[in-house]
């Protein structure tokens, strides 16, 4: 996913902290690592958790600092940004690698929020939301064909279901209104085939935050009543499974949003 020819530390002799990162956790035997060779300034600047660790736990350790994290790339994410202020990702053409990217997203947000970086937080939901726009604006490219119009429609629908479950597996229901929620949920709401779903009523029911974000997303946004109801009835023409049109609805069954 990242660009590795990138020279994150061009003065790295001049470094005063070498951070160990095994991947998998230090307790599996023969586990691999990388050693970064970092500048103390730079990640307290930047990170409160670090910050606070070499006021702490960091204070007295020898030439080389140990940690664990899961995912590589994420934290190699992590550390790029913190040097150059952003990350890069390589470029998504095919349906995995366009979960993948979003997966990724996710993922070095939570990241930073556990290294309580609020410059990356911000950056990894920018770069969310314009992954996100990409993907829609892609499915009404005028020089596809209708096949691989369909094609793309799908490849949006399967990314931001899978964006759905990775983020909202983790947040309580008492999370909502999130910066990457929002992002998310927006994105769940723009898109036709899913709203229109049976599976999306499922992820609805099964995930209330989701359900909370969605809301809160038409409200913030304010689409007009004919918008509304046309969500409305091809959801339920959908459900039918017939042509007949259903009866306009009335904005005030809406609940006057």
């Amino acid at each position: 996913m990242l660009d590795y020819r990138k020279q994150f530390f061009p003065d790295a002799e001049f470094s005063d902290f070498v951070l160990r990162v095994h991947h998998p956790p230090i307790a599996v035997p023969g586990a691999l690592f990388t050693d970064y060779k970092l500048h103390r300034v730079i990640l307290c600047r930047q990170s409160q958790w670090f910050r606070q660790a070499f006021k702490g736990v960091f204070k007295n350790t020898s030439d080389v600092t140990e940690i664990r994290e899961e995912n590589s790339i994420y934290f190699n994410a992590m550390i790029q940004h913190m040097y150059e202020g952003s990350y890069a990702l390589r470029e998504a053409h095919n349906g995995d690698e366009k979960i993948r990217t979003i997966v990724t997203h996710i993922g070095i947000h939570k990241l930073a929020q556990k290294y309580q970086n609020d410059s990356l937080q911000a950056f990894s939901v920018q770069a969310l939301a314009e992954f996100m726009a990409k993907l829609a604006s892609s499915t009404k490219a005028s020089n596809l064909s209708s096949a691989q119009q369909e094609l793309e429609r799908l490849d949006e629908r399967i990314a931001i279901v899978t964006a759905c479950e990775r983020f909202y597996e983790t947040v309580t229901a008492a999370t909502t209104d999130t910066p990457v929620g929002r992002v998310i949920a927006s994105a769940a709401w723009a898109c036709d085939g899913l709203v229109m779903s049976q599976q999306f009523d499922k992820m609805l029911k099964e995930r209330p935050t989701l359900a909370v974000d969605v809301l809160l997303g038409i409200k913030a946004t304010k689409p007009s009543p004919e918008e509304l109801n046309r969500r409305c009835e091809a959801s339920i023409l959908a459900d039918l499974g017939r042509d007949s049109r259903p009866r306009k609805i009335r904005r005030g069954e809406l609940g006057g949003l």
